[in-house]
This record gives structure tokens, C-alpha cells and sequence, in this order.
């Protein structure tokens, strides 16, 4: 008894809900592409956890209008976005408060699919209206397809509706459409124009184009492709060999500018991430994009001098590297009276040679007098 008294009560406050405002729902076109998400707009539903929106096609009953279909969660209004669908009529049905507002379809609304779909906008009783015509046609691109990290990525749009929160964001491709990434701004009602992003790492990256989200949903209106490289960098030291008497003077060019872009000179031996945290054998660039810098002289062996981009953000990434070596001063010294005996025995050869060739030709002298 009790439980038919709640559910006649529980009937009682639906139905009180569902007297007080007329809902109602329609997609954001009259005809889609099947290659375009379906978005359908909702306003005024009575705010059950699970009011629900189906698509299902004209000539299906009510009670089975097959599992195309999502839950309002408690929203009054707004948007659900539905996956493509295939060439066919459709239509969006409402229904309140499952399972207890059964299957009472509330509000209806259709449209269809075409592979040559006109952009039209549509009422909730089914009468498409031609949408007004676009000054532009909707256009986003980056100034260039790929850029160097930390130079500014430029996006040039053009065809936008013009409202003040429509957005252009810019997301790896691995991001999902419907999570607004951390780079995003509004065109401010502007329907052309271009605006600059900074801050992005090196990879591959989308732009994806929304409408106001609170009206059109997580719809994607355009997206295009573009890429962030590292730039070309090169450092090297200014001979291939030291004496433990010399500083080290390290060369560096086309680095991307970061203030903590920065050059170490550790041991080859070592990991990549060992560096001499004192700063003498560390030193960071400030923002320098070529030039030179001179360290203190180091022990005799084996060294590298290693570039890394932005600490701590690029953490202990080493972007380019040359080798070089230190040697004792005495191991210098005897290397060059080496080379010193080395030459006198070639200038040694060379005058016995020229002796040869002398007596060579005394002697052809003798046979021509005979």
C-alpha cells in the first residue's frame, strides 16, 4: 500500500512538473552531413537526473526508440552532442524523469542527413527555416604549418558568427572535443582577425573552433593541424682539445630563448642528467640565442658540453651536445717537441734528398764531358 501511495504521489509532483513549462528541443540544423556530430539544443525541462533526448528515425514506436540517447543529468537546458549518423530522416524525442514518466514523448523534433546538407536552422515542431547566409566562409589556420619552440603561433580565422564567447582553442590531438585545454581564447564578437598563443611545447597540435558552448555544445566547428619543432641548435667548444691551464669557450646558436635555456660541461661518462649544480661548470643563457661563453679550466679528460632547453620545465633533455678533451700540460708540451723532432727529421730528409739530386747530376756532368 505504501509503496503505491509514493508512486501515485511521485506521479503527482511529475505531472505538476511537466504543467508548469512546455519543453522543448531541436537540433542546431535542419540537415547534417554524415560526417558532422548532431547536436540538439533543450530548454525548459523540468530538471530530473534522468530527463532524456533519443534520436531515433520517424517510424519508430514510442515505446522503442532504440539506445541513441542521453540523460539531461539535471539540466534545465542546453545541448547534447550525438555522434555522426548515416544518410536517412531522423527525429529527436524528449522524455521526462525515467522510468517514472514512462514512455510520454514530450517534445519531438526532425531533420536529416545528407551527404549535400544545406546549413539551415530548425524549430522544435520540424519547419526548417534557411539559415541566414554567412558573409565568409568559416576559415582557421596557423601563419605557417610548423614553428619553432617558444616562437608565438599565429591563427588567422575568418567566417565566425561574430558572438562575444565563441572560442578557438588549441589542444594535442590526443585531447578529447569536449575538454577545453589550457590554451584557449574568446573571438570577443570579432568575425575575422588573428591571435597569437605562447607556452606550447614541442609536438603536434590542433585548432578546433567552438560556437558558444552554452547554446551549440562541444561541437567542433573547423579544426586545422599544425606542428611545433625544436629549433636547429648547435653548441660546440672552439678547439677540439684543451690543457688543463685554458678556460673552455663554448659556442652556441639558434636556440629557442628561453631565459632558463642553459650549457653544462660535464664528463662524458656521466648521465645526462649529472651536472655541476655550483654553477661554475653550469650556466644559463638568459634568454640568448647566439653567442659564446667562457667556463674555468677543468682536470684533464674526457668532456661534453651539453645544451638544455628552459629549466626546469624541459627537465634534463639534452637538445645538443660536442665532445672535447682536456690534456695535462706536460702531455701538451711533450706532443709539441714531438712534432718539433718530427719536422726537423722531415727537413733532415729533405736535405739528404737534395744532396742526392746533386751528386745525380755532377755525375750525368762527367758522362756528357766524356
Amino acid at each position: 500500500m505504501k509503496k503505491i501511495m509514493y508512486l501515485m504521489l511521485a506521479w503527482s509532483l511529475f505531472a505538476l512538473q511537466t504543467a508548469l513549462a512546455a519543453p522543448e528541443i531541436k537540433p542546431t540544423q535542419e540537415s547534417y552531413t554524415p560526417d558532422q556530430e548532431v547536436v540538439i539544443e533543450f530548454s525548459d525541462l523540468p530538471g530530473n537526473q534522468k530527463d532524456w533526448i533519443v534520436i531515433t528515425t520517424p517510424d519508430s514506436t514510442a515505446f522503442k526508440p532504440g539506445k541513441n540517447r542521453q540523460y539531461s543529468k539535471g539540466q534545465k537546458s542546453g545541448a547534447m552532442t550525438f555522434k555522426a549518423l548515416a544518410k536517412g530522416k531522423y527525429e529527436a524525442r524528449l522524455y521526462l524523469n525515467y522510468p517514472i514518466g514512462g514512455y510520454k514523448v514530450h517534445a519531438r523534433s526532425t531533420f536529416q542527413v545528407s551527404p549535400k546538407a544545406a546549413a539551415t536552422a530548425a524549430s522544435s515542431e520540424g519547419d526548417a527555416q534557411p539559415a541566414a547566409a554567412t558573409e565568409k566562409v568559416l576559415k582557421v589556420e596557423t601563419s605557417k604549418a610548423k614553428f619553432y619552440l617558444n616562437e608565438p603561433v599565429v591563427v588567422n580565422f575568418e567566417g565566425m558568427p561574430g558572438n562575444r564567447e565563441d572560442i578557438i582553442a588549441i589542444a594535442p590531438p590526443s585531447v578529447h572535443t569536449r575538454v577545453l585545454p589550457q590554451k584557449w581564447q574568446y573571438t570577443a564578437n570579432k568575425k575575422q582577425g588573428s591571435m597569437e598563443f605562447t607556452g606550447l611545447e614541442s609536438g603536434k597540435y590542433s585548432i578546433r573552433v567552438y560556437f558558444e558552448i552554452v547554446k551549440h555544445g562541444w561541437k567542433v566547428q573547423q579544426s586545422y593541424d599544425f606542428e611545433i619543432i625544436d629549433p636547429p641548435s648547435e653548441v660546440k667548444t672552439e678547439k677540439a682539445q684543451y690543457t688543463a691551464d685554458d678556460p673552455v669557450v663554448v659556442q652556441f646558436s639558434k636556440l629557442p630563448g628561453f631565459k632558463t635555456d642553459w650549457i653544462a660541461l660535464s664528463l662524458s661518462i656521466k648521465p645526462d642528467s649529472v651536472y655541476d649544480k655550483t654553477g661554475t661548470y653550469s650556466w644559463r643563457t638568459g634568454g640568448l640565442t647566439e653567442g659564446s661563453h667562457e667556463f674555468p679550466k677543468l682536470k684533464p679528460g674526457k668532456y661534453q658540453a651539453r645544451l638544455y632547453y628552459n629549466f626546469p620545465a624541459g627537465l634534463y633533455i639534452v637538445k645538443a651536445r660536442h665532445e672535447f678533451e682536456v690534456i695535462d700540460p706536460d702531455e701538451a708540451e711533450e706532443e709539441g717537441e714531438d712534432e718539433e723532432e718530427d719536422e726537423d727529421d722531415e727537413d733532415e730528409d729533405e736535405d739528404e734528398d737534395e744532396d742526392e739530386d746533386e751528386d745525380e747530376d755532377e755525375d750525368e756532368d762527367e758522362d756528357e764531358d766524356e
